[in-house]
């Protein structure tokens, strides 16, 4: 329980390199870490973006014979999506899936964001309508995840869907939200829906600012 604290209290400040110094005595005295414990070494690494490391301690989770929980696999996938390796947040979550835990909205938002900075468009945009289809209920950064997608693929048909799927759940449009949806229609060629999407835009209050459609 005491090293159990002292983890937790290094992952509270940061201190990821004393968390693990700590995990490295433990299992000198051999001392077996608790699944809590793996959580906040895994929360420190993902706060200072060490994917590896946190891939990594999962593995030795497993080899111990403890089973990461939602937390940790989240933690883990966190690490991975802020660098930007979207090819590992997407496996983790394909182990979340087999080991039958349920994956949450953070899990989804992580994974979408990753593989969006990785360049995988079609990628985000598949986990977003998986999260449609099989939940949990998506947020406003999952929209927006979704969003940088359709942006980044030219997607302006989906990315006007994803924006007016976005008010029939009541979530509110931000002008970030707005920009990406209207980038998609300007970069996809499409000037028409452009504009009829910036003079609805407009109606709501909301400013964009166009290099292309005036």
């Amino acid at each position: 329980v005491t090293y159990c604290a002292a983890i937790s209290a290094c992952e509270q400040v940061q201190q990821w390199e004393q968390a693990l110094g700590l995990l490295r005595e433990m299992q000198e005295r051999r001392l077996r870490p608790s699944v809590i414990a793996f959580g906040a070494l895994l929360s420190a690494c993902e706060r200072r973006q060490k994917w590896e490391r946190a891939l990594t301690l999962v593995g030795t989770m497993q080899q111990q014979g403890l089973e990461p929980d939602v937390i940790a696999c989240n933690a883990a996938i966190s690490a991975c999506e802020k660098g930007e390796r979207w090819e590992h947040a997407l496996g983790q979550l394909q182990g979340m899936l087999r080991s039958r835990l349920e994956p949450s909205i953070v899990t989804h938002n992580a994974v979408a964001s990753a593989c969006e900075k990785g360049a995988q468009w079609q990628r985000a945009l598949s986990v977003f309508e998986d999260l449609l289809r099989h939940g949990p209920e998506p947020d406003v950064l999952t929209y927006g995840a979704a969003l940088g997608a359709c942006l980044a693929g030219r997607q302006w048909a989906r990315a006007l869907e994803v924006a007016q799927e976005m008010q029939r759940r009541h979530f509110e449009l931000s002008t970030i939200t707005c920009q990406a949806a209207f980038g998609a229609c300007e970069l996809g060629g499409r000037h028409l829906p452009a504009q009829d999407f910036l003079a609805a835009v407009s109606r709501r209050g909301l400013a964009i600012v166009s290099d292309q459609v005036h």
